[in-house]
Parts: structure tokens; sequence; C-alpha cells
């Protein structure tokens, strides 16, 4: 499943979102948050370049 953005952040006490905070291992490679980043400017979109780095690499 591919979701663009959370409804509401930071993340509600939604149960999949308590399951992913305890590690569930059904969740495993199957759920990937990343911080929301605004684009407004070069900086940004560095910062949100060298995010998505970050998150895909802790998840190797």
């Amino acid at each position: 499943m591919l979701v663009n953005a959370l409804p509401m952040e930071p993340p509600s006490s939604d149960p999949l979102i308590k399951a992913w905070r305890n590690n569930a291992k059904w969740l495993s490679l199957r759920l990937i948050i990343h911080p929301h980043n605004a684009y407004f400017s070069e900086n940004s979109h560095i910062d949100m370049r060298k995010d998505v780095v970050f998150t895909i690499i802790s998840c190797l």
C-alpha cells in the first residue's frame, strides 16, 4: 500500500502506527514512514533528498 501523506501529522494512535512503532514483525519491509518535507526552497529540496536516502539506508 502506498500513501502519499498521513491524514494527521504527527501520526495518531492508529493501530497500524502503533504496530510500526513497536517494530511488529509482520510490517517488516512492508511499511516505510518517512517524515514530510515541504518544498519551498533549494535547501528544502536538498534536505528532502537527504532524508529519503537516510530512510532507504535505514531500511536496508
